[in-house]
């Protein structure tokens, strides 16, 4: 039987720990501290209600391609009849606030150089709706909630969704209406579908006696040495002030020439994967992050500057725009979407 001690000492471990669940359950995630102000892969908004207290937290990761918000609710006491009743509608007020930051948070996704996405969804009914859609049917991960009193709760709702990938992501509904074209693939005199070389020419077909070589048989030392197949390609934009965006463009900084944008990958790559680039902070957290993306043979360069108001679209060098699209003709790297942009 127990007794008024153990009673008291039970009670007393109970109240104890519950203001360590509440407060830890309210306080600002330890993620927006740490990304707000040093990484511009990362878009963290604090969300504040009538009295100045966080009602939602919520960030916008271009690395890994989702927008995640934690939001908080509570339920009026006064239009409470039982204590079900009031988990019910405190849960249901944080899903709601959830559910609205989600969708300032997609509206503030930087499209290209001069677009946000809310312009888009402006301009564009039939795109709102299904975006309307595509955020209706983001995955909660997370419930809780706190009795504060008899008819009293705080609710606490974490919401994620994918920018890109996945079989319900922001993308999808974007790709679905704004047509995407396929440009033909690049050819250059000096490579062919055989082996990057032009094919032999025919002893006698060019109206010239077949005369016999009399010079030595090549050895591995004479050849010439093939020509790099590169994988894939980083662009080190690094100190440069560029913002990641869903659809940025490479640019040849004198002409302006487009060395890379969307219109140049395969639509499937979006539907399927990923977006036209993946995002890093540095080349070495690129290749350790993404090894098999890039594959064996990255081609690194280094960008010069930033086009565009929003700072998205990045500038290289003329010689390096040649060397980039001379590269490409070999392993199509810019249509397979294969495309990393350092960002610090």
């Amino acid at each position: 039987m127990v007794n008024k001690w153990q009673v008291i000492i039970i009670s007393a471990v109970v109240l104890l720990s519950t203001p360590a669940f509440s407060f830890n359950s309210e306080q600002e995630p330890s993620w927006t501290k740490a990304e707000r102000s040093r990484s511009p892969l990362t878009d963290v908004s604090i969300y504040k209600g009538q009295s100045g207290s966080p009602i939602a937290f919520a960030r916008t990761n271009m690395t890994g391609q989702f927008i995640e918000v934690i939001a908080y609710g509570t339920n009026d006491p006064k239009m409470t009849v039982s204590g079900s009743h009031a988990i019910s509608l405190a849960l249901a007020t944080a899903r709601a606030i959830a559910y609205e930051k989600m969708a300032e948070q997609v509206g503030r996704i930087r499209v290209n150089s001069m677009t946000l996405l809310r312009n888009e969804l402006i301009r564009v009914k039939g795109l709102k709706i299904k975006v309307e859609e595509v955020i209706k049917g983001a995955r909660i991960f997370d419930e809780k909630y706190k009795k504060m009193g008899p008819k009293e709760v705080r609710a606490l709702v974490k919401l994620g969704l994918l920018i890109s990938g996945g079989s319900n992501n922001l993308l999808r509904p974007m790709y679905a209406l704004i047509p995407v074209k396929v440009p033909m693939t690049l050819h250059c005199p000096k490579h062919t579908k055989q082996g990057n070389r032009p094919p032999p020419k025919t002893p006698g077909t060019d109206n010239a006696p077949a005369k016999e070589s009399t010079s030595l048989p090549e050895t591995s030392a004479t050849k010439p040495a093939p020509p790099k197949q590169f994988t894939s390609l980083i662009v080190d934009a690094s100190g440069l002030g560029a913002r990641p965006a869903l659809f940025p463009r490479i640019l040849s900084a004198n002409s302006k020439k487009v060395v890379y944008d969307r219109t140049m990958v395969e639509k499937m790559i979006f539907l399927q994967s990923q977006s036209i680039v993946k995002y890093a902070s540095s080349v070495e957290k690129a290749e350790k992050s993404y090894s098999k993306f890039i594959g064996e043979l990255p081609l690194i360069i280094a960008a010069s500057g930033t086009d565009g108001s929003l700072k998205t679209d990045l500038l290289i060098s003329s010689k390096d725009s040649g060397y980039v699209l001379e590269a490409n003709i070999d392993t199509e790297f810019l249509k397979k979407a294969r495309v990393v942009l350092i960002l610090n």
